[in-house]
């Protein structure tokens, strides 16, 4: 259940945004999108492999639409939890495109190369705080058991990829492009089940960290920057980097001698 502390903060975005929302059925909505993005996130693959292939770009931003109105209906409600670590994410954002957009002037890259680049960096960087503070017990418990039920069918697919040759039509999809097959060693594939990248897991496991479990939970606290600490990791690791940075001064050093006075001979 979200409590809405500064409800003037609320009530003035509100009048920017619109009339203020139930709280309730504002985060139950959340919630819902953040499981339709989930989902998409897990079956995406497949309809890109197997169900249309001639699509795969198009599928490949098939979430951004549902992700851009969660953040939408976020900004009507209470400011997130730890909401200053995110607004230094936002920072490095701009501060990302500032350069990105020095870089097209220059020549250096495109503007869709940019583009690409901070949606996947920056993009998807906010929902981990709209999940933390939009979603209670009931919801990640609804979340990771119905990721279990589907887990079953999906380990089944993942075996038969694995003991299939890397040109079938389980591995390498519809297409002729072959796209998501990762060669191991020769004839043995890695198998994604119904996903391009193998990502399931670790999502699993940060919406576990995120609500704690068995003792082990993400804190925003302790994700700071701590100073003191800081300060002696440098007092180590860079006297440690000079040392290898002088070896390795040394070592091309002593390569130009020997090709400057015995380069003629070696040839």
């Amino acid at each position: 259940m979200i409590t809405l502390a500064r409800r003037g903060k609320v009530r003035s975005r509100a009048r920017i945004f619109g009339s203020a929302p139930d709280p309730e059925a504002l985060r139950k909505n959340i919630v819902r999108l953040c499981f339709v993005i989930y989902w998409l996130l897990i079956f995406e693959g497949a309809l890109r492999k197997w169900a249309f292939p001639s699509l795969a770009s198009v599928l490949f931003f098939i979430r951004d639409p549902f992700l851009l109105l969660v953040y939408l209906m976020a900004l009507r409600g209470p400011l997130p939890k730890g909401w200053r670590v995110l607004s230094f994410g936002c920072l490095v954002a701009a501060l990302y495109c500032y350069l990105a957009g020095v870089q097209v002037l220059l020549g250096y890259s495109t503007l869709s190369v940019a583009a690409y680049g901070l949606h996947n960096y920056f993009l998807y960087f906010p929902l981990a705080w709209m999940i933390y503070t939009y979603f209670n017990a009931k919801d990640v418990q609804r979340l990771l058991r119905q990721t279990l039920f589907v887990a079953v069918p999906i380990a089944v697919l993942v075996a038969v990829q694995f003991v299939s040759s890397p040109d079938a039509v389980i591995n390498k999809g519809t297409s002729q492009a072959g796209e998501g097959v990762f060669i191991v060693v020769e004839g043995i594939v890695r198998p994604y089940g119904t996903l391009t990248l193998s990502i399931i897991t670790g999502v699993a496991v940060l919406l576990l960290l995120m609500r704690g479990r068995a003792g082990l939970k993400l804190s925003l606290r302790e994700m700071m920057p701590d100073g003191p600490l800081i300060r002696r990791l440098l007092r180590i690791s860079i006297p440690a980097s000079i040392d290898t940075l002088s070896i390795c001064i040394c070592q091309l050093w002593f390569c130009y001698i020997i090709h400057y006075h015995f380069g003629s001979f070696i040839c």
